[in-house]
């Protein structure tokens, strides 16, 4: 395999970006207050929560309020005030419930709280994370009470009805599979802000050394709800192929929503070869330092958009194995900055873990190009915030 080189990602990632930044700052908009509507908030763990929680951090100083309306967190206020920014976790979590009870209850909860901070804060701006329940709720009281729309999308699962309810003035995508799907539904282009995605500052803090040792257990995270969705499934069965194949591995899964029969199924295997550890809800920073400690990240989901956790892998040094789906094959150059194979093939997947266990220099290789990916991309935080005020104050 041919180590890659740096030009060969530079053109991706400067071409990658609708916008010209300019360097001067938008001015601090005292009567200027935003309502951000997202599913997950820290200390929730997500890439929804990293996003918003890295977005606000740098939107805060040129705004006067920022108010986040999100789902509860155990143990926390249900209001909280920092500063200029005020959280709302009262909306109530179900995102691990039956559908049919779920919908229902969080569009309406969304609705009529959005009305309710709507009434007593007056936002100018409603900036809503789509494919979510809550934007549908929302959505629905913006276009009622006339508040200009900024909708993220993220993901590949964002329906039409979703994508055009309310008074959408900017849609915001971080990448071209993503914008081309939207055009598709009908989306003015002039109307969509392309901007990649970017780490967290937090993980270049993480430790990234590794141990390249052979014939030791395999270390591989995953990261993800413990799903059918994401490939859990797929994932047992390539331990059993591992098996066979007399593979040592020891498997970290991390996980917030985990359906209980699957994660049975896991802790029911009795192969010595295999070491098995689950952990729920951790935080984002351990959640970093597990990956970094892994020898391999997979991720064999039979549907994503861009999965943040991909990109934190790059910076931390682990090489990644993902399926060939959505925004994933737009993040990873294949047998270069990671590898690549398609959905529900279990088999494919062990040859591809065994193949890695078995050449270590393999492994470093691939995590010192996507190392060097991560140095090409030169946007940060407060460029993307300076962007998001210009539109903001467009509105």
């Amino acid at each position: 395999m041919q180590t890659i080189r740096r030009h060969e990602f530079v053109n991706n990632s400067e071409n990658f970006c609708d916008l010209t930044l300019q360097n001067n700052s938008p001015r601090v908009v005292r009567n200027l207050s935003v309502l951000i509507i997202t599913p997950i908030f820290p200390p929730k763990r997500g890439g929804a929560s990293t996003y918003f929680s890295c977005l606000v951090t740098a939107l805060k100083k040129y705004l006067r309020r920022v108010y986040i309306l999100t789902t509860h967190s155990r143990g926390l206020r249900a209001i909280e005030n920092l500063d200029n920014l005020k959280i709302f976790r009262v909306i109530p979590d179900l995102r691990s419930s039956n559908p049919v009870v779920r919908w229902p209850i969080m569009i309406f909860s969304a609705a009529f709280l959005t009305f309710l901070i709507y009434a007593w804060y007056r936002p100018k701006v409603l900036h809503i994370h789509s494919s979510s329940s809550l934007a549908l709720g929302s959505s629905l009281v913006s276009g009622f009470l006339r508040i200009p729309v900024v909708k993220e999308v993220r993901d590949l699962l964002v329906s039409e009805t979703d994508l055009k309810l309310g008074p959408v003035k900017k849609y915001i995508v971080n990448g071209r599979i993503v914008k081309k799907k939207i055009i598709c539904m009908g989306i003015d282009e002039k109307k969509i802000l392309l901007f990649p995605m970017i780490n967290a500052p937090l993980v270049s803090n993480v430790n990234k050394s590794k141990n390249l040792v052979k014939n030791r257990h395999l270390s591989i995270v995953f990261v993800g709800d413990l799903t059918l969705k994401k490939g859990a499934k797929v994932l047992m069965e390539a331990l059993s192929i591992l098996e066979e194949f007399k593979v040592p591995v020891s498997l970290t899964l991390i996980s917030g929503v985990i359906d209980r029969t699957l994660q049975n199924l896991f802790l029911q295997r009795k192969d010595p070869m295999m070491k098995i550890t689950f952990f729920q809800n951790l935080n984002h920073e351990a959640t970093l330092e597990q990956i970094a400690k892994a020898d391999i990240l997979v991720l064999p989901s039979y549907s994503e958009g861009y999965p943040r956790v991909i990109l934190e892998a790059f910076e931390l040094g682990t090489p990644v194995i993902a399926t060939k789906v959505g925004g994933i094959p737009e993040m990873i150059i294949e047998n270069k900055t990671g590898f690549l194979v398609p959905p529900g093939n279990s088999r494919k997947l062990a040859e591809t873990i065994r193949y890695l266990a078995e050449n270590p220099e393999v492994r470093k290789e691939v995590s010192e190009n996507a190392r060097k990916y991560i140095q090409t991309i030169r946007l940060t935080w407060d460029d993307l915030a300076r962007t998001i005020m210009k539109v903001y104050l467009e509105l």
